[in-house]
């Protein structure tokens, strides 16, 4: 796993753990720099087996033109996971078609809020037919889109639905759709079709929160309760 961060935050994330590698990029205070670290990413992307954008990302204005640049020059990209802040800035795209640059079966995964931007759609309206709502925009935008939540949906370009029979309090704590996202570009750098890791993760993570719930029940577990039960949950397929 590599991590392409700031100096300031590879400090931070080297002391708390020591399994990442890192691609140090200049923190993004001036134009010069931003473009300096698109030109470093470009140069480097085609070098993994997939890339997750969005996670602690941020939404400032230094890094708010980071994505559509990175897309727009860069070709031949590895499987893409856009989650969180990444997702956010899709929805802040002056172009309605915000997938046109996206590489098909791009995987995006909002929850509920996230995704209700994307489509200038209000949550009323998306919990009125949001099966529907779902497939209707993965068809169109060539991705896909999981919509988490109770019962987390996958949605696929080609109109499957897949639906998640997990819904439980340990997955709606903070940080575990960090984790899901993880689960995913772990499971396309292996190897696995966007379709195929798709599915596998949100029944993985689902499986975790399973067990997580029931070692501490609804309240009191954190996100990175998770990992531990993860090899567990493979090894239950």
């Amino acid at each position: 796993v590599t991590l392409a961060v700031t100096s300031s935050v590879q400090q931070s994330v080297s002391s708390l753990t020591p399994i990442p590698t890192y691609l140090p990029l200049a923190d993004f205070s001036n134009n010069t720099n931003r473009i300096q670290n698109i030109e470093i990413l470009i140069n480097n992307i085609s070098k993994y087996k997939s890339v997750l954008i969005g996670p602690g990302l941020g939404m400032g204005f230094e890094t708010q033109p980071f994505l559509q640049h990175l897309l727009e020059k860069t070709h031949n990209l590895p499987p893409i996971v856009l989650d969180a802040d990444a997702i956010n800035m899709l929805s802040q795209s002056s172009n309605k078609d915000w997938w046109s640059n996206l590489p098909p079966e791009t995987i995006l995964t909002p929850h509920l809020a996230e995704f209700s931007r994307l489509t200038n759609l209000s949550i009323h309206e998306i919990n009125t037919d949001k099966i529907n709502i779902v497939s209707n925009i993965a068809s169109k935008s060539k991705t896909i889109v999981i919509l988490k939540g109770p019962n987390t949906i996958v949605a696929m370009p080609t109109g499957a639905i897949f639906i998640s029979p997990f819904a439980n309090a340990s997955l709606a704590t903070a940080g575990t759709g960090d984790v899901l996202a993880g689960m995913l570009a772990g499971f396309l750098a292996q190897g696995l079709s966007s379709q195929s890791a798709s599915v596998l993760a949100v029944f993985v993570h689902g499986q975790s929160g399973k067990y997580v719930n029931c070692q501490y029940g609804d309240q009191g577990a954190l996100a990175s309760d998770l990992l531990e039960y993860i090899p567990k949950a493979i090894n239950y397929i």
